[in-house]
This record gives C-alpha cells, sequence and structure tokens, in this order.
C-alpha cells in the first residue's frame, strides 16, 4: 500500500504555468526622445491639430497683411490722383477767369464806343468789337464756360454778388436785382462768376413810394 501512494502522487501532473498572451500588434507606446513623455495616439492627434491651428493663423495674418497693403497701395495712389486733379481743376479756373476778364473788357470797349460823342464810323468799331465779343464767347463755350441764359431777378447768393443796395419802402422789391454790373457765367453746371448786381433792400422807416 506504502509503494501505492508513491505511485499516485508521481502519476499526478503539475499544472504548467502558461503567460499571459500579447498580441502582436499591440506594441507599446513610445517615448518622446525629447520629452521622455510617453504619446498615445490621442496625443498625437492633438500635436497635429495644434500644428496645423498654428499654421492656419499665420496664414490668415499674412493674408491680412498682404490685404491691408493692398488697401493702402489703392488709396494712396486714389489720393494722388485727387491731388492731380484738383491742382488741374484749379489752374483751369484760373485761366477761365482770365478770359471772362478778358470779355468785361471788351464789353467796356463795346459800351464806350456806342456812348462816345465822336464823328467817328462808331458802327464798324462797334462790329469789330462785337465780332471779338462772339469769338470769346465761343472760346468759352468750347470749354464749358457760358453766361447765365436766365434774366434771375431774385437775389440769390450762390449766383449773385451784390456790389451795392439800394433802399426801398416797397417791400415786394426787397432783395430783387435793380441793375446787372456784370453778367455771370457757369462753368459746367456750377457758377464760374457769379453776376455783380446791384439790389433792393427793405427799410420800413422810409417813407412809402408812390
Amino acid at each position: 500500500q506504502g509503494d501505492t501512494s508513491v505511485n499516485d502522487r508521481n502519476l499526478t501532473p503539475e499544472p504548467i504555468p502558461i503567460a499571459p498572451a500579447q498580441s502582436a500588434l499591440a506594441a507599446p507606446p513610445a517615448a518622446d526622445p525629447e520629452t521622455g513623455i510617453t504619446q498615445t495616439p490621442a496625443t498625437h492627434d492633438d500635436r497635429v491639430l495644434r500644428v496645423l491651428g498654428e499654421l492656419k493663423s499665420q496664414n490668415e495674418e499674412q493674408l491680412s497683411f498682404q490685404r491691408s497693403n493692398h488697401e493702402l497701395v489703392v488709396d494712396l495712389s486714389n489720393r494722388v490722383r485727387q491731388i492731380a486733379d484738383e491742382a488741374s481743376s484749379r489752374e483751369r479756373r484760373a485761366m477761365l477767369l482770365e478770359l471772362v476778364m478778358l470779355y468785361d473788357s471788351l464789353e467796356q470797349a463795346v459800351g464806350w464806343v456806342r456812348d462816345s460823342n465822336d464823328t467817328q464810323p462808331k458802327e464798324e468799331i462797334v462790329d469789330r468789337l462785337e465780332t471779338l465779343r462772339s469769338e470769346l464767347l465761343e472760346i468759352l463755350a468750347r470749354r464749358e464756360v457760358r453766361a447765365y441764359d436766365e434774366n434771375y431777378q431774385v437775389l440769390d447768393r450762390r449766383l449773385h454778388r451784390a456790389i451795392k443796395t439800394v433802399p426801398t419802402s416797397d417791400l415786394t422789391l426787397n432783395d430783387r436785382v435793380k441793375t446787372v454790373l456784370r453778367i455771370g457765367f457757369f462753368w459746367r453746371e456750377q457758377p464760374l462768376r457769379p453776376e455783380e448786381v446791384i439790389v433792393f433792400k427793405y427799410k420800413p422807416e422810409l417813407p412809402e413810394e408812390h
């Protein structure tokens, strides 16, 4: 019997320890060589997204800078063009005013000859001066300058320059044009030289006119 128990113990198999299986695909995450921090897939994705975000931000800043530079160049170009146009406009205005003054001189000469008591052939002189006046008006018209084409009876500060006022007790005559000393001129649709006039000015203290 003693031999039988010994044999029974020898025939019982001992359990063999089994190590847990490791998947070949589940490799342990590698540590960052610079920081020593083990990176998981989520950490790697976060870094990629952060880098992409920084690149996008830098690109937007560069585009904004280029857009600002373009707008600045356009603004400067427009300003230079505006300054040039204003300078050219001032020069043209000065020239046109000189032509208008020449017209005034011709107008005075025509009146002087017409009203003269000399026995010289006035009609010939007047005809010649009126021809010169017509030629000057044509020159002005080619430069878009024309004399007032309406008879403005009431003072308009935009169209008239009052040289003198004449008192009146008639309220209906207040600010009405009494005499035109120099006719006005338009350049395009804007007054170039206001019409110089004498106007009535109402004075209630004056005796009524009959």
